[in-house]
């Protein structure tokens, strides 16, 4: 008996919408340093407790490990921390050499400073007038011949001489140059890679940590980790902690000062005398990021546990203030309360702000993202404007569920759609905190229609805010 296909009378198409990107947690901080227990090729290790880092191998004196303590002891617990490795030493070192003068004409012997056990290879060029270094850990190419410590070479006096150690596969890990029957000449090697190289490479391997820091920073590291910080992908956000004694005295060429006239939105300070101290903050910041009902936070007035306020008088409270840092100190009589102040970035943007904003352009990116690529196609029509638009709304939604953003008054300018219609004025209340308004479709120029772009989307948003000081007037009658 045969059985015929159901598909003739009925046919089933099953359509399994692709899967949405997956949104970043903005909740995972890395802490990087240049203790060697992490390689150099992994570079990124997450890690859910101190424990776990134990067992990786970090020890309890190890700056990763201190600064990791302070993350994960906030009031507002993270649950992971991303730990970074900068390879400080795994670069070339200089090799110091010399080529002395035999009583022969053009024989000399070679002096390797510091080979005397033997079971080193090494490998030399000479050259009139320069020679270029070779790089660490690359196979050299012709034009090298091996050399003993000792050994006697015949050459011209006053060229150029460069002597490589090499390992079994020909790379090199160590070099050095000298001028032959002269002296040695130094190369000035760079020990491994530099701090922006280092961040970089963590910022590649691991897309999902939004803020970081970096263990025992000098200013010039600071500045430079700022400076590439503002402008990396994904969006991140740099925390440092300085001693810096210039701070105190409120230069205008301390960090703080610098910072701000480079106007950084993405660099949070800390002046601290604990090696690190920022750590904790960005811990608190970090756990207390859950995005759930009524979870916008903001830094003002947090205890940090770990770290011991810093006794500063008022002037340099002054100082810190008016350079964008943030400091933790007691207040009240008796130091009842210990609080972190101001939670500014060094152009004077609040950190909440600057999170729930990067949290909102990340959500809403992946969101029209998200119904582009499951749509066959999204019509030019103010039909195809509207289901951008709904797809946005939940991203404006999530920021008003968790405070961001709030009822009120609009205190920005006029915004028109057309030339006679303002769909927002300066002084309008905006009910839900938000709006989603798109120029109309009709009035779309050709090119942009050819081009297939989408006419212009604009969400203003009304942010929920947050009280940091309070005056209350007391008024006695007797």
């Amino acid at each position: 008996m045969s059985k015929l296909s159901l598909n003739d009378i009925v046919k089933i198409v099953v359509d399994l919408a692709p899967r949405s990107a997956v949104r970043k947690g903005f909740n995972l901080g890395l802490i990087m340093g240049t203790s060697d227990v992490i390689s150099g090729e992994d570079r990124v290790k997450v890690f859910s407790s101190l424990d776990a880092l134990v067992d990786e191998g970090f020890k309890d004196n190890m700056p990763e490990y201190e600064a990791a303590s302070l993350y994960f002891s906030q009031a507002k617990k993270p649950t992971r921390i991303a730990i970074g490795r900068h390879v400080k030493t795994d670069g070339l070192l200089e090799l110091i050499i010399s080529v002395k003068t035999r009583t022969e004409e053009n024989k000399f012997i070679i002096d390797i400073d510091g080979e005397v056990d033997g079971g080193h290879n090494f490998v030399y060029k000479t050259a009139s007038n320069s020679i270029s270094t070779p790089e660490y850990n690359k196979e050299l190419t012709s034009g090298w011949t091996k050399i003993q410590n000792g050994e006697e070479i015949t050459a011209t006096a006053g060229h150029l001489i460069m002597i490589a150690e090499i390992d079994a596969d020909n790379k090199t890990k160590r070099v050095g140059k000298a001028t032959i029957g002269g002296e040695r000449i130094s190369l000035e090697l760079p020990i491994g890679e530099n701090v922006v190289d280092a961040v970089r490479a963590c910022r590649e391997k691991n897309t999902d940590w939004y803020m970081m820091t970096y263990c025992g920073a000098t200013k010039g590291e600071i500045q430079s980790i700022a400076k590439y910080i503002e402008t990396a992908t994904p969006s991140s956000v740099y925390a440092f902690t300085t001693d810096e004694a210039e701070a105190l005295k409120g230069s205008a060429t301390s960090v703080f000062a610098t910072l701000k006239g480079m106007n950084y939105k993405r660099t949070l300070g800390q002046y601290s005398m604990t090696p690190d101290a920022i750590a904790g903050i960005m811990g608190y910041a970090m756990g207390a990021n859950t995005k759930t009902s009524n979870s916008a936070y903001t830094l003002m007035h947090k205890r940090v546990t770990g770290i011991l306020p810093d006794n500063l008088n008022t002037t340099q409270v002054d100082y810190f203030t008016k350079s964008n840092a943030n400091y933790y100190v007691s207040r009240g009589s008796d130091g009842d309360y210990s609080m972190f102040e101001n939670g500014v970035m060094s152009n004077g943007t609040w950190f909440d702000e600057v999170i729930n904003l990067d949290m909102l352009v990340n959500d809403m990116h992946l969101a029209v993202l998200d119904l582009l690529s499951a749509r066959p196609k999204i019509a030019q029509t103010e039909g195809g404007m509207n289901a951008i638009k709904l797809a946005i709304k939940p991203s404006l939604e999530k920021m008003r569920q968790i405070g961001f953003i709030a009822p009120g008054k609009w205190n920005g300018g006029d915004i028109w759609l057309t030339p006679d219609y303002c769909a927002l004025e300066t002084g309008d209340m905006m009910p839900d905190g938000y709006m989603i308004l798109s120029e109309p479709i009709d009035l779309q120029s050709q090119a942009d229609r050819d081009a297939r772009k989408a006419p212009n989307i604009y969400t203003p948003i009304k942010l929920a805010g947050a009280i940091h000081t309070v005056l209350v007037r007391i008024d006695v009658n007797r």
